[in-house]
C-alpha cells in the first residue's frame, strides 16, 4: 500500500520512486526476487514506479547464480543499480569482482534486458588512508564502474 501511495505522490511531484530488492539470505524476504516485483510492478502500473537493483543484496538472498536472471526480468524497471558485490552471506559491500558475483553474466544480462540508467558503486569508503592513496583507490573505482558500464552497453548492441 506505501508503495502505491509513494508513487501516486511522485506522479504528482514528477518524480521516480524506486523500491529497492532486500537482503535476507532467501527469497521469503519480501521483494528479495524478481517475481514479487513483477507481481507489485503489476498492480502498481505506473512510469513512476521502478526498481533499485542492489547486486549484494541479490546475491545474499538469492540461490547461486541466479542474480543475472532476476537482473534481465527487471531490467525494462530498473531505474538505480547499487553494485557490490560478496560472498553470497553477507551484505559486505565489497568492490565488484571481490566476491562471488558473475559479472559479466550480470552485465550481460542488463544490457540484453534493455538497461539504460547510470551505473553506480555502493562499496565501503575507506576513510582512514590519506587523500593520495584514497584518490588512487577511487580511481580505480571509476575504472571497475566504467568497465561494468562498458559491458552493459556492449551487451545492448
Amino acid at each position: 500500500r506505501l508503495c502505491a501511495e509513494y508513487t501516486e505522490l511522485g506522479e504528482q511531484l514528477g518524480i521516480t520512486v524506486a523500491l529497492e530488492n532486500m537482503p535476507g539470505g532467501d527469497t521469503t524476504v519480501p521483494y528479495s526476487c524478481a517475481e514479487q516485483f513483477l507481481k507489485l510492478l503489476d498492480k502498481i502500473k505506473s512510469p513512476y514506479f521502478k526498481v533499485c537493483l542492489d547486486t549484494g543484496h541479490a546475491n545474499w538472498a538469492l540461490p547461486t547464480g541466479e542474480l543475472p536472471a532476476m537482473a534481465r526480468a527487471l531490467a525494462p524497471h530498473i531505474c538505480a543499480l547499487h553494485l557490490h558485490d560478496n560472498g553470497g552471506t553477507w551484505d559486505n559491500h565489497f568492490l565488484p569482482y571481490g566476491g562471488t558475483i558473475n559479472w559479466d553474466e550480470l552485465c550481460k544480462a542488463l544490457g540484453e534486458g534493455g538497461y539504460t540508467g547510470t551505473v553506480n558503486l555502493e562499496t565501503g569508503a575507506m576513510r582512514q588512508m590519506g587523500d593520495a592513496l584514497f584518490e588512487q583507490y577511487m580511481t580505480f573505482q571509476c575504472g571497475i564502474a566504467t568497465e561494468l558500464r562498458d559491458k552493459i552497453l556492449a551487451a545492448r548492441a
